[in-house]
């Protein structure tokens, strides 16, 4: 199904728009502003013309005959020359409507109405009423002159749009007194504001055309500055940021092209300041990344060589009878600072090595093959345990400025014999699993780690391996793996795998290693991990 999207406006669209609603508001306001100046104006004139005649012909009036023409509906000469006056007064002034009436409570009665001469048969207006005539309010007419007969004087005009036969008349409503105060009458004066209409018309119109010329010609001015100084800036550089994207593997930087001595010339100085930067940012990477990829390939390389160091061949010794052994490495990172070792001393002695270097990486790496090939050769020699641990201990003290150490566990097992003698420099105590299958830690002596103290000495001792008992020896990275709660692998973990395993020292390892594995779930490895176990079968037949 097609998705309905909003058609997109150009800057010089939405600026056009906006230019003709601001221009359209201006016109409507200036006329509205210049219309009902010219009305209030206008009315004000009105307003003083027609009470100056609703107040001469006031005080023309005599009361006591208006309540004789009330009481008898017979006209006299007083009676006529008053109507003379207010006719001649009408046709004189152009006053549409010229009346003294006597206001009652559903109409009011007529005493005297005249009607401009501009009257004629068919009109609008209606002819001058009789004497006693009784005609209707209209709009507004009534509460006038209730306020008017309460007393409540007021110079305001009432206007009427043409509720009353059609015709827009402003109306003003002057009291007759009598003697005791009391209104006895009222003088009304109505005059046509048709031509003042007709007039704000034509304003409205003329007004409106020039300033809506006018506006066109100033917004077609400031369209065109609008568009040299923001539009056409703004266009070039929404190109200039496309080119950016078109053009990052080409040398060079874009041009903009832009001169407006503002922001947008601001602007687009920072577009072409951000294409050079993001294109030296691109080279950079690109070299960074390059770096980063034969680092990782000569680390993959060192890596490779590290594990080839170590004995990977399993069995190590086919033709001897007398032990089974399996080791494992599995480094945190590329290269790791753990190691094994065993090796055949002479045909009835078996050297044994797992240590843990300090630190992780290439120099890691770098000082456990160092301390690996002293190792091997000092016991090659025919030292003890004891004393190769001093040997390698002084000889990493010589020149260890990057002030590295290594724990190792060191043994040398009697084929013949099941003897196992071992030192320790600092490294975890390892698990003696019998063959009846319990397994248990060997708390040896610790001595100091090698690398720190130039004279230290270590502590040997002798352990008898029955056939069929395993020796399984670790570094701290199996002990301190931990799961996404932060939560150790702890020893008693350790030992129950152990424990639970059976069959060879790579079925062993393989449990420990899968136990591990189970208990770090989607944790990343914090420490290399490395392992070995030996099982010792009893001295060779013959």
């Amino acid at each position: 199904m097609k998705e309905n999207r909003k058609k997109k406006r150009t800057v010089a669209e939405k600026s056009i728009r906006g230019i003709a609603i601001v221009g359209l508001f201006l016109i409507i306001g200036t006329c509205l502003a210049s219309g009902a100046q010219m009305f209030s104006r206008n009315l004000k004139t009105y307003e003083d013309f027609a009470f100056s005649y609703a107040r001469q012909a006031a005080s023309a009036i005599s009361v006591d005959k208006i309540h004789q023409y009330m009481e008898t509906g017979k006209k006299d000469a007083d009676y006529e020359e008053i109507e003379r006056y207010i006719s001649s007064t009408a046709a004189y002034a152009d006053i549409r409507y010229f009346y003294v009436v006597v206001p009652q409570e559903e109409d009011l009665i007529y005493i005297w109405d005249a009607v401009s001469i501009h009257y004629k048969e068919g009109d609008h207006a209606e002819p001058p009423a009789k004497l006693l005539e009784h005609d209707d309010y209209s709009k507004g007419e009534k509460e006038a002159m209730q306020k008017l007969m309460n007393g409540e004087m007021s110079e305001k005009l009432l206007i009427d749009l043409g509720s009353y036969n059609k015709e827009a008349l402003v109306s003003a409503l002057w009291p007759v007194w009598d003697s005791e105060g009391d209104v006895a009458a009222i003088v009304g004066v109505d005059i046509s504001i048709v031509d003042l209409l007709k007039s704000m018309l034509r304003l409205y119109v003329n007004v409106f055309l020039a300033i809506a010329l006018i506006l066109a010609i100033g917004m077609a001015v400031f369209y065109r500055v609008l568009k040299s100084q923001m539009i056409s800036p703004i266009m070039s550089l929404k190109k200039a940021t496309g080119e950016i994207l078109d053009n990052l593997d080409k040398p060079g930087a874009i041009e903009t092209g832009i001169h407006t001595g503002d922001e947008i010339e601001e602007l687009a100085h920072s577009v072409e300041e951000m294409d050079r930067r993001l294109k030296e940012y691109i080279r950079e990477n690109e070299t960074i990344t390059a770096e980063r990829e034969r680092i990782t390939a000569e680390l993959d390389l060192a890596g490779k060589i590290q594990s080839s160091m170590l004995p990977y061949t399993f069995p190590p010794f086919p033709d001897c009878e007398s032990f089974d052994i399996f080791a494992s490495m599995k480094p945190a990172k590329e290269i790791g600072g753990d190691f094994y070792d065993f090796f055949l001393i002479d045909d009835t002695h078996l050297g044994l090595v797992m240590a843990d270097v300090s630190g992780k990486g290439i120099p890691a790496a770098l000082f456990m093959m160092v301390t690996k090939i002293m190792l091997q050769n000092d016991v090659l020699t025919g030292n003890s345990p004891r004393q190769s641990l001093k040997n390698i201990n002084r000889l990493i003290n010589k020149d260890n400025r990057l002030e590295m150490f290594v724990t190792v566990w060191l043994g040398i097992l009697d084929l013949k014999t099941g003897i196992l003698t071992a030192a320790n420099a600092g490294h975890e105590y390892p698990v003696i699993k019998y063959s009846d299958g319990r397994a248990e830690l060997y708390k040896d002596k610790h001595g100091f780690v090698l690398g720190i103290i130039p004279g230290a000495d270590y502590k040997e001792y002798e352990l008898r391996m029955d056939p069929g008992t395993s020796l399984f020896v670790y570094t701290d990275g199996l002990t301190e793996a931990v799961d996404g709660s932060n939560t150790l692998f702890g020893t008693d973990r350790m030992l129950e795998a152990v424990n639970a395993a059976e069959g060879s020292p790579e079925d062993i390892i393989a449990a420990v290693s899968s136990a591990v594995t189970a208990f770090e779930g989607d944790a990343p490895q914090s420490d290399d991990l490395t392992m070995m176990c030996i099982r010792y079968d009893g001295p060779a037949a013959g």
